[in-house]
C-alpha cells in the first residue's frame, strides 16, 4: 500500500458525501445509524469550507482504494472507478495452520478468527478434496502458502505422525523465502518445547494463559506490514 492521497473530490470527480449516498448504506459499516448519519452531515459540512476529506491510496495490486471507511466486512475494500465506486474482496493471504488432531479445536478456532480478518486460513479437514493423494496436497498448499501456523502442544511435539512432516516441508520451504520475511509463525497452546531446533530460534506466540489475547497477537503479525516482519 502506498500512495495516500487527500483531497477534495477522488480521482472519478466524485466528494466523500456522494460516496455515502449514492453506494454505501449504513448497513456496510462498523457504526450505528446515527453516526453513519453523522458522518453524511459532517462530510457536507467540510465540502462546503473546502476541507480536504476524500482519502485513497494505491493499493499493492494498482487499484485505488477509498481510505478511513470502517467496514463491517474487514476483507471489503472500496474501489474508485471512472463511473463511481464498487466493492471488492481483495484475495486475502494464504495461512497454512499444523496441528495435531487432538488440537483441532483450537486450530479451527484459529482459522475462523483469522478470516475474519480478510486472511484465509487453510486447514486440511475443510479443503482436502477427495479421491486425490492427501500428502501431495498438503505439501503444495504449504509451498503456496504465505504463512505457515505451527500449531504446538505438550501432545502435538511429542506425536509422531504427519504433523512432524508438515513442519519440516515448511522449513524446507521457509530455505527459498527472504530471511527477513515471516513465515513460519510457531503458537504455543501450553508450556511446551519444540523439538526442530530451527523451530528455537522463531518468536512464539503464547495462547495461553489468555488464549484471545495471544490469537489476537498471532492475526497483527500475520497483518504486519512486510517492513516490519
Amino acid at each position: 500500500m502506498c500512495n495516500l492521497h487527500k483531497e477534495s473530490k477522488f480521482p472519478n470527480g466524485k466528494r466523500l458525501s456522494e460516496l455515502y449516498d449514492l453506494f454505501l448504506t449504513h448497513r456496510d459499516f462498523a457504526c450505528t445509524k446515527e453516526e453513519y448519519e453523522g458522518d453524511i452531515a459532517d462530510s457536507r459540512v467540510e465540502e462546503r469550507q473546502g476541507v480536504r476529506n476524500c482519502r485513497w491510496r494505491r493499493d499493492s495490486d494498482g487499484q485505488l482504494v477509498v481510505c478511513g471507511l470502517d467496514l463491517r466486512d474487514r476483507g471489503a475494500r472500496v474501489l474508485i472507478t471512472p463511473e463511481g465506486f464498487t466493492v471488492n474482496i481483495k484475495p486475502g493471504k494464504l495461512v497454512f495452520i499444523s496441528y495435531a488432531r487432538e488440537d483441532l479445536d483450537t486450530a479451527t478456532e484459529i482459522k475462523d478468527a483469522i478470516d475474519r480478518t480478510g486472511l484465509n486460513g487453510w486447514l486440511d479437514v475443510r479443503y482436502l478434496r477427495g479421491g486425490l493423494p492427501w500428502k501431495s496436497q498438503i505439501a503444495r498448499m504449504i509451498q503456496k502458502s504465505d504463512f505457515f501456523v505451527a500449531v504446538l502442544s505438550k501432545l502435538s511435539v511429542e506425536k509422531r505422525g504427519y504433523v512432524q512432516r508438515e513442519i519440516r516441508e515448511a522449513l524446507e520451504t521457509a530455505l527459498s523465502i527472504p530471511e527477513s520475511r515471516t513465515f513460519i509463525v510457531p503458537v504455543r497452546l501450553d508450556e511446551c518445547e519444540p523439538k526442530h531446533p530451527a523451530l528455537l530460534n522463531l518468536s512464539w506466540i503464547d495462547l495461553f494463559p489468555d488464549r484471545k489475547v495471544g490469537i489476537r497477537r498471532l492475526i497483527q503479525s500475520l497483518h504486519a506490514p512486510l517492513d516490519e516482519q
